[in-house]
């Protein structure tokens, strides 16, 4: 179940251009390849070894499920990247999951949700999934910038060149809690995701 009040948060987050208003770390993609876990596909996010925990169990598995459906191949879970999509929502919890001013690299998407415990990983990637339905891949175009809809989220979730996906979450104030998932190779770059 995804509230209303956590697809506004997610939808004001990033624009079509893959730019988004959160201060996330900038991604480093020459130093990832080896810190990763199972590899994704079928069961390949949610495998023990694959690194993922407690709310994140089978964020791999349903960004997969998603790139599927466009005939992109699988991500694998990066614990790497993890680690850094796990300190920025930590970061993003002491402020309160206050956006963060400044733009950042794409290869980066968050979720903003109330209440805390009340979403899913598979709600968080179909949530961002959703924009899909504001992509027009014949113009590779998001729905016109004055609808205050994006793409960005999905875009990145398929974006054909990104091998390699980790996430974190955190509980911020009053019940609400952050998601943030950063990518390898960063996505939504320009050109068609796939």
């Amino acid at each position: 179940m995804v509230g209303t009040l956590a697809i506004l948060a997610s939808l004001l987050l990033v624009g079509c251009d893959g730019k988004n208003d959160t201060g996330s770390p900038a991604v480093d993609t020459g130093s990832r390849g080896s810190d990763t876990g199972a590899p994704g596909g079928p069961g390949g996010g949610s495998d023990p070894g694959s690194g993922e925990t407690g709310a994140l169990v089978g964020i791999t598995d349903a960004h997969n499920a998603v790139r599927a459906e466009e005939g992109v191949a699988p991500l694998s879970w990066s614990n790497a990247l993890a680690r850094d999509a796990q300190t920025w929502a930590d970061q993003l919890s002491e402020t309160s999951c206050a956006f963060l001013s400044g733009e950042t690299e794409p290869g980066d998407s968050l979720f903003v949700g109330y209440p805390v415990g009340g979403f899913t990983a598979r709600d968080v990637v179909d949530d961002w999934a959703g924009e899909g339905a504001y992509y027009d891949y014949d113009d590779d175009e998001c729905a016109p910038p004055s609808s205050g809809l994006t793409c960005a989220h999905y875009l990145q979730v398929v974006w054909a060149a990104t091998e390699r996906v980790g996430c974190g979450v955190s509980a911020c104030s009053d019940d609400w809690e952050v998601w943030a998932c950063i990518y390898d190779p960063p996505g939504n770059t320009g050109g068609r995701p796939y």
